[in-house]
């Protein structure tokens, strides 16, 4: 037998599916859906936490819930500890993350203008100076933001979203342990 909460999360779901909502749209008070389902507001208000832990709504307090752009990072950082324990995989992290922004990179060289070549640039200057000051932190930040453009650049849904799994899984893995970046690089200038 179905959970009533999973019923109320499925209507949901092909509701944007069907894209009768759209990210930052508001979904219906708590008893609307109670109403339409025939279900009690409690059963509503647990599937809209559900919704809300894996990252589908947002929920304000006193002002509804509203459906997000897909994110799920507060979700997966809670269930990472989870997966990182298995050896070696922060390698076999870095080894699919390398595959989807070698793709990423395929596709944001087709797009490429020099505008969006001069912004991602600006994350590179800011490495190099990182590095030659030795601030780590600082490069660590700006080298994150460079993939992100690369993703960005490349407009590709499914493959920013997959390479943000991977990067949370990642920094999660080798959290205070970066060197394992930096391990197959011959310096870190590259």
């Amino acid at each position: 037998m179905k959970k009533v909460y999973k019923e109320i999360i499925t209507d949901i779901i092909n509701s944007v599916r069907d894209q009768d909502f759209a990210p930052g749209d508001r979904l219906p008070p708590e008893r609307d859906y109670a109403e339409k389902l025939g279900v009690s507001r409690a059963s509503v208000r647990e599937a809209l936490r559900v919704m809300e832990i894996v990252g589908l709504i947002e929920t304000r307090r006193g002002g509804g819930s509203y459906v997000t752009e897909l994110n799920i990072i507060p979700f997966l950082s809670t269930l990472a500890p989870l997966f990182v324990e298995r050896k070696g995989l922060a390698f076999e992290l870095l080894d699919l993350r390398f595959l989807l922004e070698l793709k990423a990179a395929e596709l944001a060289a087709q797009k490429m203008t020099p505008i969006k070549a001069s912004y991602l640039m600006e994350p590179i200057q800011r490495m190099k100076r990182a590095v030659i000051e030795e601030k780590p932190d600082l490069s660590a930040k700006a080298d994150l933001e460079f993939h992100e453009r690369i993703f960005e650049i490349a407009d590709h849904y499914v493959l920013q979203k997959s390479a943000e799994f991977v990067t949370t899984l990642l920094e999660i893995s080798i959290k205070g342990r970066r060197h394992l970046v930096l391990e197959r690089a011959e310096n870190p200038r590259e």
